[in-house]
């Protein structure tokens, strides 16, 4: 015969998030701000910023909201490295299937791609800004000191 369950004394039943906290859980993995996910989940229309604030930080710190939120990021994770390795193997099989029939258009195009990739870094768009920091006064002294050595040696 089974044995009852019992509790053991003071021991709580984990309590579910409130639609509100889960609402507030989903509104800040989509903004990355406290506030603004206060905002969208609750009715805070009279309260001061400083008080969203103490009331979003109240939020955080309970453990089953910090759970739920990294539960939530861990999810878009997942998908964006799933969605990113999808789309990698795809343009490696297409590249080699293009290739196979003789159709280099396509497959270079794919392998261009790929190239264009965080993972290979390859090919810098002409479009991406490049942050490149050059002291011009350097260069100048270089190209002088190269020119006075080369007239030196003519000399």
């Amino acid at each position: 015969m089974a044995k009852p369950q019992t509790k053991a004394i003071g021991e709580q039943k984990p309590r579910r998030l409130t639609e509100k906290q889960e609402r507030y859980c989903r509104e800040y993995v989509k903004s990355g701000n406290q506030r603004e996910a206060y905002r969208a989940s609750y009715n805070a229309k009279k309260m001061s910023p400083e008080a969203i604030d103490t009331e979003s930080w109240k939020l955080m710190q309970d453990p089953r909201i910090a759970q739920r939120i990294s539960g939530l990021q861990e999810q878009i994770t997942d998908k964006v490295v799933l969605s990113r390795e999808w789309i990698i193997q795809t343009l490696i099989d297409n590249a080699k299937d293009a290739r196979e029939q003789g159709d280099f258009g396509p497959s270079n195009k794919a392998l261009e791609l790929l190239g264009k990739t965080d993972e290979m870094g390859l090919f810098i768009d002409k479009s991406q800004n490049l942050n490149v920091n050059v002291d011009l006064g350097d260069i100048l002294r270089q190209r002088m000191s190269a020119a006075k050595t080369i007239d030196a040696a003519g000399s």
